[in-house]
């Protein structure tokens, strides 16, 4: 008698595979993808990135962190966003050495971050806001938040524009008069490579430390540092909205740096390349000197040590009397 090979793939399910290995990983799938769902980890309603895909969560070394196994075929990278049962895991690591499945390390997300990027549209993102917890080493050394404070956040088009000197808000907190005020941090450092070790990863770390709360450019109403102010949608007699979009809390003596000013139509969205830049610096300080060119300033300061402490607020509106008035207040160090 001579087997039929067409007869043995279909009932192996195994057309397309050229390979004894290959039919037996298409095998071990079909079966482990029937035990999964019996398991009772299983998330049938589970969401990827916002998009329905079932895992199976299980208990990590902590109860802040999980193992995620993907069912056979289906994708896991670190940066994902896992969202089961009002829980948010963000993925910091995956293992793709099982030719069957996907597993992956998560943390449970203990941050909503808000932030602006260069518009009025406040942007919200799940991430883990680690002081050295999440990421302790296992001789469990003693930390200090100096040193170890970061932040975690999906790498994508929203936060790859995050930068050295950008300000994120976490809470609020009791100032010594009792009144609220927000709990503010500075990146020091942007890192959205060395966490991804493979395609498709897309984990964003963030080192910040603290940065003292300013009322006049903070908004505690929206949790947003350095607010872009959202009066005046464009319509009429309404003032459109614009934002220094490059821009630094801080200028060491002995050095310049250059401020940009983006002018955006009545969407709040959409830009406006034509518009004139009028800019001011208050008040006037003997060593701090500016030099406007169009819709950029530069700001430079004498190598001065007694200009340290100095601070000064820089202003931005149109000719046109268009435009609402932006300010950012820069600290001389």
């Amino acid at each position: 008698m001579v087997l039929d090979i067409n007869y043995f793939k279909n009932i192996q399910n195994a057309h397309g595979l050229d390979s004894s290995q290959k039919v037996l990983i298409n095998d071990n799938k079909r079966r482990l993808s029937y035990d999964m769902v019996s398991s009772i980890n299983y998330k049938a309603s589970a969401k990827r990135n916002s998009v329905s895909q079932p895992v199976v969560i299980s208990v990590g070394e902590q109860t802040y962190k999980s193992v995620i196994t993907t069912m056979p075929g289906d994708s896991l990278y670190s940066g994902d966003l896992i969202d089961s049962e009002g829980e948010r895991w963000l993925v910091v690591e995956t293992n793709t050495t099982n030719p069957i499945q996907i597993t992956g390390t998560a943390w449970l997300c203990n941050q909503l971050f808000k932030l602006q990027n260069y518009s009025t549209l406040i942007i919200e993102k799940y991430g883990v806001f680690d002081d050295g917890t999440y990421s302790q080493s296992s001789n469990d050394k003693i930390v200090t938040l100096q040193d170890k404070t970061k932040f975690y956040l999906p790498y994508d088009n929203d936060t790859k524009f995050i930068f050295v000197d950008k300000r994120l808000a976490t809470d609020k907190v009791y100032n010594k008069s009792a009144e609220f005020e927000m709990l503010c941090w500075s990146v020091t450092a942007v890192n959205p490579k060395s966490k991804n070790y493979m395609a498709g990863s897309h984990l964003l770390e963030l080192s910040v430390q603290s940065s003292a709360y300013d009322a006049t450019k903070d908004s505690i109403e929206n949790m947003v540092c350095d607010y872009i102010s959202t009066s005046g949608g464009g319509s009429t007699g309404e003032l459109l909205p614009c934002s220094i979009t490059t821009a630094r809390s801080t200028i060491g003596t002995g050095r310049s740096y250059t401020y940009a000013v983006t002018f955006y139509k009545a969407d709040g969205v959409t830009v406006d390349d034509t518009v004139v830049a009028v800019w001011t610096v208050s008040p006037a300080i003997t060593g701090v000197t500016s030099t406007p060119n169009g819709n950029s300033i530069q700001i430079s300061v004498a190598n001065n040590d007694d200009l340290v402490g100095s601070t000064f607020v820089l202003s931005v509106t149109d000719s046109g009397g268009l435009y609402n008035t932006t300010t950012y207040k820069v600290e001389v160090v």
